[in-house]
């Protein structure tokens, strides 16, 4: 299993706070409610007692089914990788990892060039991802340009979990229950059975639905598909402040949190115990230019106190780390990055998205993936905390030492120093004539030749022949 650190320390809201934001969600889905697309999702709501409007498909759902679900979410959730080792756990809203995601239309490849995103790219960021030691689940980074619409979710799931053997995460574009069911026979393959999946879901299904309060057809069936085998569903909105949700960051939480909530009610009406988690994308308008921003403080705000309320309901959260409004991997990309990893680590979100993504997500960068890698790895020394025994007091050797003493040749230096410092593989710490004689590069052109030596050297061990065929037919079937 991967190791889990604890985040949470950053609290930006009070107890009194957290209730008011409650009651205001359960407010919202009470009275205002959220159109629900999907009939058979309709059904299943007013079966238990949700008011329906099967015309207008709209649905205003009471307080204790909203609480009911919340009870029956599991709140220590496994998601496990091919390789049991790259396995991890989410214990009662505790627990912080960090990977990337999918989606963006554009790509920045290996040499730093822009350019639409492909499925080979999606194989090649799989792979750098797998060898990251501080990514704990994978994502392909970008959108497959050059493969059938109609088939592009079973494309890209094929092409992320051939290359690596952590957890990965599937986008669901338009879902429904035919495509649902191919992705599930699809990582059954990988899995060894469908049986066998259920019991260890080596994927999550990530389901996107709209704001405001707005579920579209095919989303509700992803949900009640991925249910019924307790595959792990990822249920997040992305809401834009001042547009598609209230300017305030208060109001855009409750009404975020409310739409997230509705995919849980779902999810525990068809199968009780089905693993949820929940957190939008917050992101907030520009007003000046029209644009969605998505590392201004005021969304980090946003997300921290999502996670802040999600953690007040014991259920793991979704978050957004590691990513930069940037086009460039400059100065702004890298302070972006390092900004929103520390703040969702500190404010508790547990699993954090989208490192790598450029550009407000329409470029996945490759070489900012990288760099967020060793960034992460600060991030969790610092979540770590620091360690108080007898070895780290460290009184004996500052005896032996004594005054005017050296520690250097000291066995308790040798013995503890890689327990107690992380070496940078990228950040230059090298005096101005040494960094020169190497090169004088840049953290940028650093990353970049990292991202060189893993493609050149790392391999995941090769899907099978059979599992390559059988997989092709499953895709085959949706090619347009």
């Amino acid at each position: 299993m991967r190791g889990m650190i604890d985040g949470g320390q950053l609290e930006l809201l009070s107890r009194d706070h957290l209730k008011r934001l409650h009651l205001g969600v359960l407010e919202i889905l009470r009275e205002v409610g959220v159109k629900v697309e999907d009939r058979e999702a309709l059904e299943i709501l007013n079966k238990a007692g949700a008011e329906v409007d099967f015309k207008e498909m709209m649905v205003k759902i009471p307080e204790y089914l909203v609480m009911e679900s919340i009870q029956k979410a599991p709140k220590n959730v496994t998601f496990y990788g091919r390789d049991p080792n790259e396995s991890f756990s989410v214990k009662g809203g505790k627990g912080v990892y960090f990977g990337p995601c999918a989606g963006p239309p554009y790509f920045i490849d290996e040499n730093g060039t822009r350019r639409r995103g492909k499925l080979t790219d999606m194989e090649k960021s799989a792979r750098v991802a797998d060898a990251l030691p501080n990514i704990d689940f994978v994502t392909g980074l970008t959108t497959a340009s050059d493969v059938s619409p109609s088939a592009i979710d079973l494309y890209e799931q094929f092409a992320v979990m051939s290359n690596t053997k952590k957890h990965v995460h599937v986008f669901v574009y338009k879902g429904g229950a035919e495509m649902i069911k191919a992705q599930i026979e699809l990582a059954s393959l990988f899995a060894g059975s469908e049986e066998e999946l259920s019991k260890r879901p080596i994927f999550s299904f990530y389901v996107e639905p709209a704001s405001p309060l707005y579920v579209g057809k095919g989303l509700g069936e992803a949900v009640i598909e991925a249910a019924k085998l307790k595959i792990p569903v990822i249920y997040t909105p992305i809401p834009l402040a001042g547009a598609t949700n209230p300017v305030t960051i208060a109001g855009t939480v409750i009404e975020s949190v409310a739409e997230s909530l509705v995919g849980n009610v779902i999810a525990q009406l068809v199968n009780p115990g089905t693993p949820v988690v929940l957190g939008p994308l917050p992101l907030t308008m520009e007003m000046r230019r029209g644009t969605a921003i998505y590392t201004n403080i005021e969304s980090v705000m946003m997300r921290g106190a999502m996670a802040q309320l999600f953690r007040y309901y014991e259920l793991p959260s979704w978050g957004t780390a590691g990513c930069t409004d940037s086009k460039l991997l400059d100065e702004q990309a890298t302070s972006e990055a390092m900004l929103t990893l520390i703040t969702s680590a500190l404010t508790g979100n547990n699993l954090n998205h989208d490192v790598g993504y450029a550009e407000s997500g329409k470029s996945g960068s490759i070489a900012l993936l990288t760099i967020a890698d060793e960034m992460i790895g600060m991030v969790k020394r610092l979540i770590g905390g620091i360690r108080v025994d007898d070895e780290t007091l460290a009184l004996d050797a500052i005896k032996s030492a004594g005054v005017g003493g050296s520690f250097l040749t000291l066995k308790h230096t040798l013995n503890t120093y890689t327990k107690e410092h992380t070496p940078s593989e990228l950040f230059d710490r090298l005096p101005w004539d040494a960094w020169v004689k190497e090169g004088g590069k840049t953290l940028v052109q650093r990353g970049y030749e990292k991202v060189n030596k893993i493609l050149r050297e790392h391999e995941v061990e090769p899907i099978s022949a059979d599992v390559r065929a059988k997989a092709k037919e499953i895709i085959k079937r949706f090619e347009g």
